[in-house]
């Protein structure tokens, strides 16, 4: 998944970047009230039907890849940075 939007209409909102926004009636959403998934709380994960919550799943297994290879990819670096005195 690309830094796109994502509807989850089962809860009314989209997701961009890992920030959850109100769907507006009108189409997009509301780009003053975002709260990043990670601050969301229970009561709204159950509120998630199962293809949004299989969405949200995909979304954090797959920022938890990348996470994962920026990590290695710095300790690389610093590895190499300390082999060569940089």
């Amino acid at each position: 998944m690309k830094n796109q939007m994502i509807e989850l209409e089962s809860v009314g909102a989209v997701m961009v970047k890992g920030v959850v926004y109100p769907q507006l009636i009108e189409g997009g959403y509301d780009t003053e009230c975002g709260v990043p998934l990670n601050e969301c709380d229970e009561e709204w994960f159950s509120a998630l039907s199962e293809e949004d919550g299989r969405t949200i799943k995909l979304y954090k297994r797959e920022e938890a890849r990348k996470n994962r290879i920026s990590s290695l990819i710095a300790t690389h670096i610093s590895m190499e940075n300390g082999m060569f005195g940089k």
